[in-house]
């Protein structure tokens, strides 16, 4: 009997160790497999727009000035331009001079290059030659408003050279009652960019400001309340609030949306407790607004997930 438990427990040691053996192969085997799929690095911010619209940035060129001298071919164009767009602010701006301005212009400017790559070519530029830049983004900025195409990179080159002014230009076009609303979420998408990046060198309060002047436009309203709510620009409530009372759209969807757009930024500041002030004048329209029109916060509850 020792003899039949002494090789049942070597049988059972080899299982295990053959177990553990098999075990680890399998580790060994599948672990070039997860670094090969593994998430890629978070994108800054000026290169989201980009995610999906430019293809995968070569994997052997990763400097500014390798990355430029791609721009000359078009084979490696639009895989020079991605991975160009995913390289940090300081990068970019540590390197500019190792941008092909002439050759982004070019791009930029001929009407067969592929809508995307232009913008991303107009997001550099604005690095690439900033005294140049706020005269030829703005024209850029306004023949793609024109032609339908998406401007957030463009818009995004403008705020990078063209600072304040920038802002103040962009501003009186976005409130116009004609200003396509493509264009005014591009702008929009552009200052979020910014609030986001102090590598910009704007302040805080001036793109809210430029978010709330938004306010004024129907079709934008819901847009500019959302980010506002995003922003946490609690000092822009009553502003938010009187838009959706005050508003006069005649499409009664789109103002049923901004009256709800509005309840949704009034939970949030209300439940800010650094809201201050404006938390508690949102708490006392949330009550009002309760008792004469509870689906409206009833639906902004649900979407918001309160």
């Amino acid at each position: 009997m020792p003899h039949v438990a002494h090789c049942f427990a070597a049988a059972l040691l080899l299982t295990v160790c053959g177990a553990e053996s098999a075990a680890g192969q399998e580790r060994a085997a599948l672990r070039p497999r997860l670094e090969a799929n593994r998430l890629p690095p978070a994108l800054p911010a000026h290169a989201e727009a980009f995610e999906f619209t430019l293809p995968r940035p070569p994997a052997d060129r990763t400097t500014v000035a390798e990355l430029g001298a791609g721009l000359h071919d078009p084979a490696t164009r639009d895989a020079c331009l991605a991975g160009l767009v995913r390289l940090d602010l300081a990068t970019l701006r540590r390197h500019a001079a190792d941008l092909p301005a002439a050759r982004l212009r070019q791009l930029l400017d001929d009407p067969a290059t592929d809508p995307d790559a232009a913008d991303a070519c107009g997001l550099l530029f604005g690095l690439a030659d900033p005294d140049a830049g706020p005269a030829v983004l703005s024209k850029a900025i306004l023949d793609r408003a024109k032609r339908g195409d998406a401007a957030a990179g463009c818009v995004t080159g403008l705020l990078l050279c063209g600072g304040e002014p920038a802002v103040t230009w962009l501003e009186s076009l976005c409130v116009r009652p004609r200003c396509p609303l493509g264009f005014t979420l591009s702008a929009l998408n552009a200052a979020d960019v910014a609030r986001r990046d102090r590598g910009f060198g704007l302040e805080a309060d001036r793109l809210d400001r430029f978010a709330a002047a938004l306010l004024k436009s129907d079709a934008a309203a819901e847009a500019a309340v959302d980010q506002l709510a995003a922003w946490r620009a609690w000092s822009h409530a009553p502003a938010a609030l009187s838009a959706a009372a005050d508003s006069r759209d005649p499409d009664a969807l789109r103002r049923r949306s901004l009256q709800i757009a509005a309840a949704r930024f009034a939970l949030n500041c209300a439940a800010d407790p650094d809201a201050g002030s404006y938390g508690r004048l949102c708490r006392g329209w949330l009550s009002e607004t309760a008792a004469i029109d509870a689906d409206l916060v009833r639906r902004a509850k649900r979407i918001a997930g309160r």
